[in-house]
Order: C-alpha cells, then structure tokens, then sequence
C-alpha cells in the first residue's frame, strides 16, 4: 500500500512540474509531432491515391460492360435482319427516260463531300504497342471504313426494304450516329423502288445534318458508330469483292455487280473499298458485318473539341476506346444459280 502511494505522488508531481511549463518527460517534442503528421499524410494520401484507381477502374469497367452490351443488341438486332434477306427477281424498269434497278442488296461507300466529308476516306487509327512492318517509332494502323448497307425483306405479300446510315456527328465527320430506315411496298409484282427511297431518305438526313437539323426521316439507333463494313461472299465462302490487289478474286457474276471505291485522298498505303450490288435473283450467300463503337466518355470529350483537325488527332490517337464487332450471317434466302457465270 505504501508503495502503491509513493508511485501516485510521483504521478502528481511530474503533472504538477508539466502544467507549470517546466520540461517532464510525459511531453512530445516538435520535431515528433511534425513527424507523426507528415508520415499521417503521407499514408492519407497513399489510400486517397489507391481510391481514385478504384473508382476510375470501376468506371471503365462499367463503361466498357455498357459499350459491349449495347454493340452485341445492335448486332443481333441487324443481323436477325439480315438473315432474311429475300432476292426480288425484278428486272429493270423505266421511270420516265430513266432505267431503274430493284436491288436486293448493296454496301456502299456512299461517297458525298458536300455533307459527308469524313466518311468518304478511310480513319487510320494507331494501335499502341504495334509497330508498323518492324519501324520502331512508327504504329501499326487500324483502318476505319463507314458504308451505307441495303437489303430487302419479305413478310407474306409485303416487300420491306431496311438500310443502315451512318450520319457524321462533329466538325470532322469521323464519328456519327446510326440511323434505320424502313419502308414497305405492297406491289409484288412490277415497280419495286426501295432501294432508291432509301437513298433519297439517306441524302436527306445527311443535309439535314450538316446544316444542324434534326434526322426525322430515319430512326435513331446508336452513337459514337466509327466502322460500319459489310463483306460479302459467294456459296463457296469466297469474298465476291475482295481488296486488290487478290490472286483468288473470283469471275465476275451476272447480277452482282462489283466496282471500287476510290477515295478521295487514296494512296498506296491506304486499303481500296469494295462495294457491292446484288439484282435480279442474286443475294449474297455470307455477309461479314464489322461495327466499330466508340466509348462514351471519349465520344464527349471527341464532341466537345472544335476543330476538326484537333478532333482528327484525338480519335487517331485513341484506338483503345473502339470495340470492334465482327460477325458472319448466313443468308437463308440464296438462289445458288445467281453464283454461276
């Protein structure tokens, strides 16, 4: 007990010696105080650091999970359609002087400067951790093509043409907005114009664009859409328009009619385009659908710059943020005598 007293006196007067400002060992110096808060802050931010990673990986994950699911229901939804293209077996009609044909299927690189300056050349993306033909300073490329598609349908009695146009969006033309176009014809037999309406209805909704009006003549479907392609093969799996030059290109068929598209800046190190049109009882047996989409938050920020050249750069240099859909359709409807020469 008389020990226990003793050590509380002591307690007493070391407390009593600190409060009156006198040195006591029960004090912190400065020099540890500025070191105990200098290692807190350190630690504080380390873990703010590690939270900002968190939540930027989250949100790109969540990003690229929305752009995946969208781009896979939009490829379904185009292929389900494509699955039933139907040959017309209509010969040419006149209108007027004019001679006009029921196509049954085309992909075109509608090529119109006046409002669709971006997509009639091809974007070449750089594609980071590649080297282009073992340059070490130099990228490989990925090559962006945006085609207008066409293709008719049939329902019973009814003929449904469907197409599929990219409109620009932003001062270079390099990314737009995809838009569905469908019309019926209740005429089995005679006049079958789709085809052309749809063209009309393309030409239209890109000067409405390019003067800043809303698209009213199509539907909406998609944004950020940076590669829209269609290949088309025959009933033995070969491309009936394949890029030159192609050893193995097949002979030319009756009632598909193959050209190239040149480009208007073309040059040898850029890939020709192909495009393709399919009259009379032909249809493609295969058709190769490639759908390039760019994430959101780069399609912000890609709308947001002012300048096209700066918007050129920027997309050039953010090939990462494109996902890429590719999938092969088998046409049910194929007339195989229409691959016969």
């Amino acid at each position: 007990m008389k020990t226990i007293l003793r050590n509380l006196n002591r307690v007493s007067r070391r407390t009593r010696v600190v409060r009156e400002g006198q040195t006591g060992e029960a004090a912190f110096s400065l020099i540890e105080l500025m070191v105990t808060i200098t290692l807190l802050s350190f630690i504080m931010l380390g873990l703010l650091m590690m939270f900002n990673q968190t939540q930027r990986a989250f949100r790109s994950s969540m990003t690229q999970a929305d752009v995946l699911e969208s781009g896979r229901a939009l490829m379904d939804m185009i292929t389900r359609e494509l699955e039933q293209v139907t040959p017309s077996h209509q010969q040419d009609f006149l209108i007027g002087q004019n001679r006009v044909r029921t196509t049954n299927f085309f992909a075109w690189l509608s090529m119109n400067p006046s409002y669709n300056a971006g997509f009639d050349e091809p974007q070449l993306l750089g594609m980071p951790g590649t080297t282009y033909r073992g340059q070490p300073n130099v990228q490989d490329r990925r090559t962006n093509i945006v085609q207008r598609v066409f293709f008719l349908t049939r329902q019973n009695q009814d003929w449904i043409g469907i197409g599929y146009q990219v409109v620009p969006q932003g001062w270079s033309g390099m990314a737009g907005t995809l838009y569905r176009f469908s019309a019926t014809n209740r005429i089995v037999s005679g006049r079958l114009d789709l085809s052309d309406r749809f063209n009309l209805a393309s030409e239209a909704a890109l000067r409405d664009a390019a003067v800043g009006r809303p698209v009213t003549n199509m539907n909406r479907i998609a944004e950020g859409i940076v590669h829209f392609q269609a290949h088309t093969y025959d009933n033995r799996g070969l491309r009936l328009c394949p890029d030159w030059p192609d050893p193995f290109r097949p002979v030319l068929l009756p009632n598909v009619e193959t050209r190239w598209a040149q480009f208007r800046n073309w040059s040898s190190g850029i890939p020709s385009q192909a495009d393709t049109f399919f009259v009379s009882n032909a249809v493609p047996a295969e058709v190769e659908l490639e759908l390039g989409v760019l994430e959101n938050t780069t399609l912000e920020r890609f709308k947001a710059i002012g300048n096209a050249v700066a918007q050129r750069n920027y997309l050039s240099n953010h090939a990462a943020n494109v996902h890429i859909f590719r999938q092969r359709v088998p046409i049910r409807n194929v007339d195989t005598a229409a691959f016969r020469p």
